[in-house]
């Protein structure tokens, strides 16, 4: 039998069906290249996401976290990644699911308070172990602090406690600065200042100038204040407050205690807000 033949096209109409076939396979085939290319661009914007999140973040290099007594050890709610500023590896506490009571006095001797704020009768003592190049600790600083502050340690049911926890020398820098404030009534004005302006800071690893701009800003007499700096008279306050981190079992920043109660991470309000009213509650003073 012969087969028939297209009057237009001359084809038969087997090899009409081959040539569909080919054209279907060839528009498939098209189609699928073409999704995978939109797929290939889609992932680009999210490893810049990641790599600016990345930049974030605050250095430790792995010598100074071992001089420090913790490097190379692994906790529940610690992020370790590496930071874009410098290269280095950091460690930052990243919020925890639910804080965990620890053993511990809930009260600071004198010597041991690098900046307080509050009333020292305050049912509920929160201490607040931070580090200046710590971009967790900066968000908390700038975006929560105000928040605890205005509820709780202006109406005296809170004393605040800063305690130095320098993961770095920038970070270490910046402590003894912070604390030649501190000798001129500047703590808390230069403690903000530093957290407002972290990558300005980190960019000039801490320098003198830098530093010096910082209470020239406040009005400080900044003689007096480079001469606080350069004697490092602050070095053993820098360092009771970092041993008693230490002691507390301390590993990342922030981390805060709360009536004997560890809270980690740079958490939201809220999260501190029902920490703190269950202090109070405990205490008899809701």
């Amino acid at each position: 039998m012969s087969a028939r033949v297209d009057r237009d096209t001359g084809e038969s109409g087997q090899a009409r069906t081959v040539t569909r076939r080919r054209r279907e396979a060839a528009r498939s085939g098209s189609r699928s290249r073409t999704a995978a290319e939109g797929k290939g661009t889609k992932k680009a914007p999210t490893r810049g996401r990641r790599a600016a999140a990345d930049a974030d973040q605050s250095p430790i290099s792995r010598r100074e976290a071992l001089i420090a007594g913790f490097g190379g050890l692994a906790v529940a709610g610690v992020a370790i990644s590496l930071s874009g500023r410098s290269g280095e590896e950091q460690v930052e506490a990243e919020p925890t699911a639910l804080p965990t009571v620890v053993a511990g006095a809930t009260r600071i001797d004198e010597d041991l308070r690098p900046g307080q704020k509050g009333s020292p009768d305050a049912p509920v003592t929160l201490l607040d172990f931070s580090s200046y190049t710590c971009g967790h600790c900066a968000r908390f600083a700038i975006d929560t602090e105000p928040l605890i502050d205005e509820r709780y340690v202006a109406t005296g049911r809170v004393l605040f406690t800063f305690m130095h926890f320098p993961l770095n020398s920038g970070a270490h820098r910046a402590s003894l600065a912070v604390e030649s404030a501190g000798a001129q009534g500047a703590f808390w004005g230069y403690h903000r200042e530093l957290m407002l302006r972290q990558d300005e800071g980190i960019a000039s690893q801490y320098s003198d100038d830098w530093l010096g701009s910082l209470a020239t800003g406040l009005r400080l007499d900044v003689d007096r204040f480079l001469v606080d700096l350069s004697s490092r008279g602050f070095e053993e306050r820098v360092a009771d407050a970092q041993r008693e981190g230490e002691r507390r079992g301390v590993r990342a920043t922030p981390t805060f205690f709360i009536n004997g109660v560890t809270v980690v991470g740079a958490r939201p309000f809220q999260d501190f807000r029902k920490a703190i009213d269950e202090a109070l509650s405990r205490a008899g003073n809701e």
